[in-house]
């Protein structure tokens, strides 16, 4: 969030934080420190609302989190992961285009950078996701199981 706020580019942090009480205290410490606006929430469930009113994702690749980004068309920038099924999604959304890479807080100031300011760039990684997301899949999959029975 600090290395973030360092940047000239306009913006605002919407930083969910779910039930993690420890990183919300973090977050709202960081409050008088940057030079930005910036909300914290902890558990939501407006996330589809909150995904609609912004321009770019930085998460951690958990399935839900970029199903949801995916579905909504919201360019991902990937800066966090865990090893197991976080890091093959990384692996994935990397290597088909979807997301944005970043190791490093230099790199992720660099990125949203440049994501900010190109609508070319976010439109890239829009179109990618939308050659590989099925907005209708569930339905689909429940249409197969009822002919099957």
């Amino acid at each position: 969030m600090k290395g973030l706020s360092e940047m000239q580019e306009p913006c605002q942090f919407l930083v969910v934080c779910g039930k993690n009480k420890r990183m919300i205290r973090k977050i709202e410490s960081l409050k008088p420190k940057i030079n930005k606006p910036l909300k914290c929430f902890g558990y939501v469930d407006n996330v589809d609302e909150l995904m609609g009113v912004s321009n770019l994702l930085i998460t951690k690749p958990g399935g839900i989190t970029i199903t949801e980004t995916l579905l909504k068309g919201v360019p991902m920038i990937i800066y966090n992961t865990v090893k197991g099924q976080e890091s093959r999604n990384y692996r994935f959304l990397i290597k088909e285009g979807m997301a944005a890479e970043c190791k490093n807080i230099d790199r992720l100031k660099e990125i949203t950078r440049n994501l900010l300011n190109s609508d070319k760039k976010q439109q890239e990684l829009i179109q990618k996701s939308k050659e590989y997301i099925n907005p209708d899949a569930a339905y689909d999959i429940a249409d197969i199981i009822l002919k099957s029975i």
